[in-house]
């Protein structure tokens, strides 16, 4: 990432999520009992958390404040409009054959991979922030059976939450040598 930092950083902070980038480098520390408590306050009508002075819920602001995430611009499925644009999709594209091989159809390629296909790669710093973003993108070439499979996982892990009160969920992240952010409860 320090790498990737000192290269990106300015372009980074003109386009506005220099900040966004720096928190999805945090390590959040797993609190099943605080996740517990929020699971129990949870109002799936309102989507909202019902706590004793009222309902809270997470806002558009709320992000754009606390994770400095840019809420401006354009969706992320925008078209390519730049040919720069193109031949960066056309490289990762080329990458991801080359990691999944005859896997291809269906499968997503996992960050471990992305690391390690431009691990010591110095012709390839452009790509390897993208890389790294394009392992993140939820619709990755996944077929409707292994959406439909996952929708029931998360439908049953759902049903556990409601039910185990000693259900330990991770929260997932990535650690850096210098920050952390620890979740504690109140």
């Amino acid at each position: 990432m320090r790498k990737m930092e000192a290269l990106h950083e300015p372009t980074w902070r003109k386009a506005g999520f220099f900040e966004a980038i720096k928190a999805s480098t945090f390590k959040i520390r797993e609190d099943p009992s605080l996740i517990q408590a929020l699971a129990e306050n949870w109002c799936p009508e309102t989507k909202s958390l019902v706590i004793p002075w009222g309902e809270a819920t997470v806002t558009l602001e709320d992000v754009m404040v606390l994770l400095g995430f840019s809420v401006l611009g354009f969706p992320v499925f925008a078209s390519l409009e730049s040919s720069e644009m193109r031949r960066a999709v056309k490289r990762l594209e080329k990458a991801r054959t080359k990691i999944l091989g005859n896997q291809n159809n269906g499968y997503r390629v996992s960050q471990l991979q992305w690391t390690l296909r431009f691990k010591d790669i110095d012709d390839d710093d452009s790509l390897e922030h993208e890389a790294l973003e394009e392992q993140k993108k939820v619709n990755v070439e996944v077929s409707d059976q292994q959406l439909a499979e996952d929708k029931v996982k998360r439908w049953e892990a759902l049903q556990e939450i409601s039910t185990n009160k000693h259900l330990l969920i991770k929260i997932r992240g990535i650690k850096t040598n210098t920050q952390q952010v620890v979740l504690q409860p109140v």
